[in-house]
């Protein structure tokens, strides 16, 4: 009565019902919810990294349209659950899991409208959720933005109208392609987790239309300490996300080459005559 309501006063607003924090896409009669179209619902899914991964393809191939109103890795792998704490920061490899997930909902953005960081914001002084993008207090000086809000930043100052099809297998490296019709930009986002043996992975990124010698810029996140659990702490200063930008040029068949080691995250997008962009 309400969707009835509303789309009929203001067709154009979307509707968005209350949300699940488990099975979102599942049947009718075992996700906790029925959303009538073109209502979409909101999913919360606060994970272990390794749990955001499995759920990399949850949105592929169904018919139910979500925001992600709220998500973020919130307990190490293999932790004690939500009977546990919380971590006490963002730490790396839970911002590397967040990317997978990012990647996922991006390459179903058809019914996936946006996605969430929460919560934001951390005052050092109080606080009843220690997991978040910025931490910050009187002082000025623990301003901290989290190994999360790298990735995050990343992704997001590289906005894609359109996603394009992909033919490569997933797993260890995880990716949705697309392009950016307002900059003319062809735009790849991708992440490496937990590869064999910890080996780098070979990425060989061809786009239709793409000839040799064009050119595109590759930012690469990855981790200055080399550990899993490393974190941005307010009361250190420091930044454990080495942040690297390359210029690359398509080879002679118009494919564009490097490599991602693993638990890093990346970035390309193409360079509109040579120009790059900032993000």
């Amino acid at each position: 009565m309400f969707l009835d309501a509303i789309k009929k006063a203001h067709p154009d607003l979307t509707v968005i019902s209350s949300g699940a924090s488990f099975d979102p896409v599942g049947d009718k009669e075992n996700a906790g919810f029925d959303i009538p179209a073109p209502g979409i619902g909101d999913y919360h899914p606060y994970r272990e990294p390794n749990a955001l991964v499995e759920e990399f393809n949850l949105f592929d191939n169904n018919k139910y349209g979500h925001i992600i109103g709220e998500v973020a890795s919130t307990h190490p792998n293999g932790g004690t659950g939500w009977s546990g704490n919380l971590m006490p920061y963002p730490w790396w490899i839970s911002g590397v899991g967040e990317a997978v997930a990012l990647c996922g909902y991006e390459r179903n953005a058809d019914r996936i409208p946006g996605t969430f960081y929460a919560p934001i914001l951390k005052n050092e002084n109080r606080w009843q959720w220690s997991i978040t993008m910025i931490q910050f207090a009187a002082d000025s000086a623990m301003t901290t933005r989290s190994t999360s809000w790298y990735v995050w930043s990343l992704f997001a100052g590289h906005p894609m109208t359109h996603t394009l099809p992909a033919t490569s297998n997933f797993d260890p490296l995880y990716y949705v392609a697309g392009k950016n019709e307002d900059k003319g930009t062809l735009i790849w986002k991708g992440a490496a987790y937990n590869t064999t043996k910890g080996a780098d992975v070979p990425v060989s990124l061809s786009f239709k239309g793409v000839k040799p010698g064009a050119q595109a810029e590759l930012t690469l996140l990855t981790n200055k300490e080399k550990d899993p659990f490393a974190f941005n702490d307010p009361h250190k200063g420091n930044n454990v996300v080495d942040t690297k930008k390359t210029v690359l040029k398509a080879d002679g068949k118009g494919a564009f080459n490097f490599k991602l080691p693993n638990l890093s995250v990346a970035v390309l997008e193409t360079l509109k005559k040579g120009k790059p962009y900032s993000s």
